[in-house]
């Protein structure tokens, strides 16, 4: 029998463009912990990262891609706020529009959970939501100790039921696998001529997020 489904999870990211390696992604949260939606959340001005597209196309695009993905959403709030972005003001404030009680969820590539350290108030993100780290077959980076010993007491195994608590775990995710990447995606559309980038990314992006790239001629 199914888990109850409760509370929602939040991937990150730019999505500069949104691809397959995203959804497929999405669809791996929501298959494995029980959360009643998965929201994509384009960033606004990432402190850490130079943004290649402005935000009207990339929540665009992303809104594009999700129409037929029933179970994931698109979250515009880091777009709409001005100034630097940061992923503890951005939970501190869903956790005081769902109250204390929702679970929530904070998905976390390898990368970034490598690089964790460097967040402002990193430390401080267990208080609002669970974190679910989603590391591949390929990466070989690690943790710094710091950020390691930190997370010892948090970690708890995937088949838990850690959603009966609103936030406070650890979980991970391997071996998720998908070969799309957005910078590679920038590159091939600016090494190419539109019709052949479009044809070499047919099997990494939406058809709707192709044609919408083609029509405003965006990388």
């Amino acid at each position: 029998m199914e888990k109850v489904r409760r509370g929602w999870a939040f991937v990150g990211g730019s999505f500069d463009p949104v691809h397959f390696g995203h959804l497929a992604l999405a669809r791996t949260v929501y298959e494995n912990i029980p959360v009643q939606k998965v929201w994509l959340m384009p960033a606004g001005q990432p402190w850490q990262k130079k943004m290649h597209t402005n935000a009207f196309h990339r929540q665009s695009m992303l809104r594009d891609a999700l129409q037929y993905e029933p179970h994931i959403g698109c979250d515009d709030r880091e777009i709409l706020r001005s100034g630097a972005t940061y992923t503890i003001d951005t939970v501190k404030q869903l956790r005081l529009q769902v109250g204390p009680s929702f679970p929530l969820v904070w998905v976390l590539g390898q990368d970034q959970w490598c690089n964790l350290s460097t967040w402002k108030d990193w430390q401080e993100l267990i208080q609002y939501v669970h974190l679910f780290v989603v590391s591949r077959n390929t990466e070989q980076s690690s943790v710094s100790r710091e950020v390691s010993q930190w997370a010892q007491p948090y970690w708890i195994p995937l088949q838990s039921d850690f959603l009966c608590k609103p936030a406070g775990s650890i979980v991970q995710y391997e071996n998720f696998e998908h070969s799309a990447s957005s910078s590679k995606i920038r590159r091939i559309f600016a090494h190419y001529a539109a019709p052949q980038a479009a044809k070499k990314l047919e099997h990494w992006l939406p058809q709707s997020v192709l044609c919408y790239i083609l029509q405003h001629r965006l990388y």
